[in-house]
């Protein structure tokens, strides 16, 4: 019986230990486009990067200018929608990255004279007062998020549109809802 637990024990030990090491990487630590566990700085859009520790920008790879994912004739950046839970208007855990990048657009555009507003939208379930009520929660917790991470509130305007406009509207289901308790990014020039 000893002898079983000690065969096991070293299996055990050599399957964690190969398993382990198995998946190590190595990390260029001189690289200041890395995060010390090897992942990158630097936010990837629409052929676009920003850096959120140094905040430059570089558009298509290059920096004069003249691609045209963004410039001054093509228009703005695409700003995600951030949706909620039913009855919830905290930022759930999955919409943290897609925050993190809507905040570097926003950061950008705003850079470039753009204000922005933040229009809270909720499904059909619910009377008109709670969504209204609940689309304006969304809508502040967002910009606090927004603000938390270095947006000047004053260019920040909030509304609520309750249940009025809806994405989604061909069938109801808990597929179709979720697409319309979010908030909406609307840049204003």
């Amino acid at each position: 019986m000893k002898k079983f637990f000690s065969v096991g024990f070293v299996l055990l030990i050599q399957l964690v230990v190969n398993n382990g090491c198995a998946n190590r990487q190595t990390v260029d630590m001189n690289n200041p486009n890395l995060n010390p566990d090897g992942t990158s700085k630097v936010i990837v859009y629409e052929d676009n990067m920003i850096n959120p520790y140094d905040g430059t920008f570089v558009m298509g790879g290059d920096t004069n200018g003249t691609n045209s994912a963004f410039n001054s004739s093509a228009g703005s950046l695409s700003i995600e929608s951030i949706y909620f839970d039913i009855d919830r208007y905290g930022i759930r855990g999955d919409m943290i990255p897609v925050m993190a990048t809507n905040t570097q657009k926003s950061l950008y555009e705003i850079s470039n004279g753009a204000k922005l507003k933040l229009e809270g939208n909720c499904d059909a379930s619910g009377s008109d007062e709670y969504n209204y009520a609940l689309g304006i929660k969304r809508a502040n917790s967002v910009k606090d998020e927004l603000v938390n991470q270095g947006i000047n509130a004053d260019t920040i305007s909030v509304v609520s549109l309750g249940e009025s406009n809806p994405k989604c509207t061909t069938a109801i289901s808990t597929e179709c809802y979720a697409k319309n308790r979010r908030v909406d990014f609307q840049l204003i020039k």
